[in-house]
């Protein structure tokens, strides 16, 4: 894709209508030039083209044409110089944050990755301070896609987001580390933020919280229609045995009468009998 001349220092990039010039980038209150590759600041060195104001990091310009990576073993990845999108951005499958410059792109199952996450070391060739094994980078997280779940960074105690890349270890099944406390100075570190865990812990409380308000406030309204469905009940249980008693003093009152009222002796001699063979006994008792 591109040629070195004799000194090393100027480059013909593909990318560019000039030769582009390796220069270090000074330190100062300028702002640094900006990658054109993967839109990173160019902090220590760059190949640039000072008219254009053109610039690329030296590891994304040595990138070629075709690669392979072990996150992606099935096709070779190609570099385009723009995303094959109609949108004109892609996500990188490394750390899910979105770009619209150069872009290692499998056609076949729509994998990209940025070119500072590809650049990542991979496997035992990690030798970090911040643990004594070796340490492998972590393509696929067995949490990811899981909803409200954080891997906590066992170096700075912040949190890892699961669908990002991180670093693990093979002999200590809980260590897990951020790409930039694992590997200080690799470029890439920037796209790998870590998770302020207090404001996690401190947003899960909340919901904790509010789930709680919300089970407390249906068990009350359940309670309330309980206790209006008990008072409604009562109300009708009173009625009704209201209307008994009232039925009962009708029925005495008849039955009062019935027996009272004039008639012959043959008459009065049946009512009498009629009554002590208990027929209405519980109302004349009454």
């Amino acid at each position: 894709m591109e040629t070195t001349s004799k000194d090393g220092y100027t480059l013909d990039h593909i990318s560019h209508l000039h030769d582009l010039h390796l220069a270090d980038v000074p330190a100062g209150d300028a702002p640094p030039p900006r990658c054109h590759a993967c839109g990173l600041d160019c902090t220590r060195s760059a190949y640039q083209c000072a008219p254009c104001g053109y610039a690329l990091h030296p590891s994304c310009a040595r990138v070629g044409r075709a690669a392979r990576h072990p996150a992606h073993p099935e096709h070779p990845l190609s570099l385009r110089l723009a995303p094959p999108y109609q949108s004109g951005i892609y996500t990188c499958d490394a750390c899910r944050v979105g770009g619209h410059e150069f872009v290692l792109h499998c056609h076949h199952c729509q994998f990209d990755l940025h070119l500072p996450c590809a650049a990542l070391p991979a496997d035992a060739a990690v030798a970090s301070r911040a643990h004594p094994h070796p340490l492998r980078l972590v393509y696929d997280s067995p949490h990811r896609g899981k909803q409200g779940v954080l891997v906590v960074c066992t170096v700075c105690q912040q949190g890892i987001v699961p669908e990002q890349w991180h670093y693990g270890c093979d002999r200590c099944e809980t260590f897990a580390a951020h790409v930039g406390c694992a590997v200080p100075d690799a470029l890439a570190k920037d796209l790998y933020p870590r998770v302020d865990m207090q404001r996690v812990r401190a947003e899960q409380e909340a919901r904790n919280t509010a789930a709680l308000l919300q089970q407390y406030q249906q068990m009350s309204a359940l309670i309330s229609a309980q206790s209006s469905m008990f008072a409604s009940n009562t109300a009708s249980m009173i009625n009704a045995m209201q209307g008994l008693n009232l039925g009962a003093r009708m029925s005495n009152e008849n039955l009062a009468i019935n027996f009272n009222k004039s008639g012959t002796g043959d008459e009065i001699r049946k009512r009498e009998e009629y009554y002590k063979q208990g027929v209405f006994g519980w109302l004349h008792k009454a």
